[in-house]
């Protein structure tokens, strides 16, 4: 028997932002997946949402997934260029100033459903 989500994926895009001014906006995509060979017939109801660095987090979606769909996501973040705590930015060679800010981050796709909770690997971004 399969879980009743076998697989939770994302990726940026892109995932690195060079030469360009803040903000910007990194998409996510991918695809949240339901076992093909899950207990009972019915449609699965689940609720997502994305979870990043700096406590970044949006609301809940509702979905519903049949036996082995595969339901695909997607969210565009926007990064400013504030320095945002728990990331890296403006990075400099030392005793030089940086002339563009550099932040580096994270975010997964969070999967709620009546067994339990499933999430993406971390999709890491660098602006």
């Amino acid at each position: 028997m399969d879980p009743p989500i076998t697989s939770v994926e994302l990726t940026p895009q892109p995932a690195q932002s060079k030469g360009h001014a803040c903000p910007v906006t990194v998409a996510f995509r991918r695809n949240i997946t339901s076992g093909e060979n899950r207990p009972g017939n019915e449609p699965l109801k689940i609720r997502y949402r994305f979870v990043g660095d700096n406590n970044f987090e949006t609301a809940y979606y509702d979905a519903t997934l049949r036996k082995g769909e595969t339901k695909p996501v997607f969210w565009k973040r926007r990064i400013e260029a504030l320095a945002m705590q728990g990331g890296r930015d403006k990075m400099a060679a030392p005793g030089m100033q940086a002339k563009i800010p550099i932040y580096e981050g994270w975010t997964r796709v969070e999967v709620v459903y009546s067994d339990g909770v499933k999430s993406s690997d971390k999709a890491a971004f660098t602006v």
